[in-house]
């Protein structure tokens, strides 16, 4: 009987790429015919920081082994001061199997040691192989632990544990607009694994297998992957996720860069992280100051197309008051939109690529569609001489502002607003403005980001309206304070509506948002309509 062992199984996206294209530095591997001739491989005795050699294995493949000198740890010297004396040396391997299962091919990496996985070019595995195998394996009762990217803008990665095992509505996941990064647990059929398997770009399993049956057992997670099992429960799982593979990345920028070229509007410019825009006087790209973040200025400052070599360039937030840099970011990190590539759909967010599922994209994109708008037109957001913001020369300066403008509306309107903007009840908004049917929350469109956190916001303040009594209470207090004479006062769910208004320059009355907002949109809406509320989306015009 064979020892149990703990194995980690990488699945090579071409199963026909020779080992000199998969090994990194394949160059600096010396061939080893018999495992004894390391002996000659002293590092001391070559007086070198490191080896790498690898041994031909008949029928199966050829593993690749590294390892460094033994030196002194660390913490060691640095802590012990060297009263005691420890060392360590770092070897790892990775055992690369051909075979064929079915008429078809495939190749693995079995990795062994800290660094067994970094002997492979990371670019050649099948992110996914991990995480579907293991999924098609894992009793759907019995899931112990996933780690997830909360994909609403801010692309947040989440551990959740469950120690007994749990079905996936035991976790929280949101099938729009979450996707998995890893998943742990007890399998249905214990030939498979001895212990909890793991899955996300390896398979890690425990179960009796050496060198004298690997292949067999590579035989069995071959026919478990092609199986397909895990779409019966988890089908969503391939409606998104994140591109590592750099090569892709990169063709995929070079797409978006000849769209944003043509103006076609498949792509277009957004700051990616939340900026207070009452504290940004201009923004900086190209040697010019700007007002805004915009494609088109971008490419009437370049005076031609964007290129390749300008993805690694910054745009700069600039302080109203003194000019200082607040934040600054790549163009690259900047770029929003869709494209298509060899029949597939990829969206770009915070610089990163996400393959999306086109049906899933028609689903979010109809669902957008059904989606109320507000009846009532909200005032256009224009620029206004704020005194309070004065540049470095000692001028007034005359800005884009969130605060000025809820201020000016609700001053032009007092019967019809209450203005409850930066007015916090128990440390959270309540909302940015209150009218007899409608909580409005105000969010000029920019990126993700901006927009995730703006949906979040609504959806915590109508979670705590809804269950929180004291923050009724003092919410409707406010709300008084304010304003003695309003009519406004927040009662039952199904009596106010909750709007989601956007800034934006497009001019329709549905708000023009890219699919990964109206990912992060519908989630919020699901969650809101099920505490009662109705929901609508409302458009603000940016005027010139």
């Amino acid at each position: 009987m064979a020892q149990t062992n703990k194995i980690n199984v990488y699945r090579i996206k071409d199963p026909s790429i020779p080992d000199s294209e998969l090994v990194k530095n394949y160059q600096d591997y010396r061939l080893l015919s018999h495992p004894e001739e390391s002996n000659d491989w002293s590092l001391e005795q070559l007086q070198i920081e490191s080896v790498a050699y690898y041994i031909p294995i008949d029928n199966i493949g050829s593993v690749y082994v590294k390892q460094s000198k033994e030196a002194k740890t660390r913490w060691c010297s640095s802590f012990f001061l060297d009263t005691i004396q420890l060392y360590s040396r770092s070897m790892g391997a990775s055992l690369i199997v051909r075979i064929t299962v079915d008429d078809a091919p495939e190749t693995y990496a079995i990795t062994f040691g800290h660094v067994g996985r970094f002997i492979i070019d990371p670019e050649m595995y099948d992110d996914r192989f991990g995480i579907k195998t293991a999924l098609s394996a894992i009793d759907s009762n019995r899931l112990k632990q996933i780690v997830k990217n909360e994909f609403t803008g801010s692309n947040r990665i989440t551990q959740q544990q469950i120690s007994n095992g749990a079905n996936m509505s035991g976790f929280e996941v949101n099938p729009f607009g979450d996707y998995l990064k890893s998943v742990t647990g007890d399998v249905i059929d214990s030939s498979v694994s001895k212990a909890a398997i793991k899955g996300s770009a390896a398979l890690t399993l425990t179960l009796e297998v050496n060198i004298e049956n690997i292949v067999a057992t590579l035989e069995e997670i071959t026919r478990l992957y092609r199986s397909n099992a895990y779409k019966e429960n988890y089908e969503w799982i391939d409606n998104l996720y994140l591109i590592q593979d750099s090569k892709l990345s990169q063709t995929l920028f070079e797409k978006a860069i000849d769209h944003a070229n043509k103006r076609d509007g498949t792509i277009w410019l957004a700051v990616p992280d939340l900026v207070d825009y009452d504290f940004v006087g201009s923004f900086r790209y190209l040697g010019s100051e700007h007002n805004d973040v915009e494609l088109t200025e971008y490419l009437e400052a370049k005076g031609d197309n964007i290129s390749v070599e300008d993805l690694d360039k910054y745009i700069s937030a600039r302080s109203v008051e003194d000019d200082k840099e607040l934040k600054r970011w790549q163009l690259k990190k900047c770029i929003c939109g869709e494209v298509e590539l060899n029949g597939e759909l990829y969206g770009a967010s915070d610089g990163k690529w996400f393959h999306i599922e086109k049906d899933y994209a028609q689903r979010i994109n109809r669902a957008y569609s059904e989606v109320d708008v507000y009846s009532k037109t909200l005032s256009a957001f224009s620029k206004v001489k704020d005194t309070s913001k004065i540049n470095k020369d000692g001028e007034t300066k005359t800005i884009y502002s969130e605060g000025a403008y809820l201020k000016r509306i609700t001053k032009e309107n007092p019967d019809e607003f209450v203005l409850l903007d930066q007015n916090l009840v128990k440390g959270i908004e309540v909302c940015d403005l209150v009218t007899r049917d409608a909580l409005i929350h105000v969010k000029r469109y920019k990126g993700s980001s901006a927009m995730s956190h703006a949906f979040f916001q609504g959806l915590n303040s109508a979670t705590l309206l809804q269950n929180d009594s004291e923050y009724l209470t003092e919410a409707n207090k406010k709300i008084l304070t304010i304003n003695p004479d309003a009519k406004f006062q927040i009662g039952k769910p199904d009596e106010k509506d909750i709007v989601f208004a956007v800034i934006g320059k497009d001019s329709s009355q549905r708000p023009h948002l890219p699919l990964f907002s109206k990912i992060s949109l519908f989630h919020t809406l699901v969650r809101l309509t099920g505490l009662g509320y109705s929901c609508k989306i409302a458009a603000i015009q940016i005027e010139e």
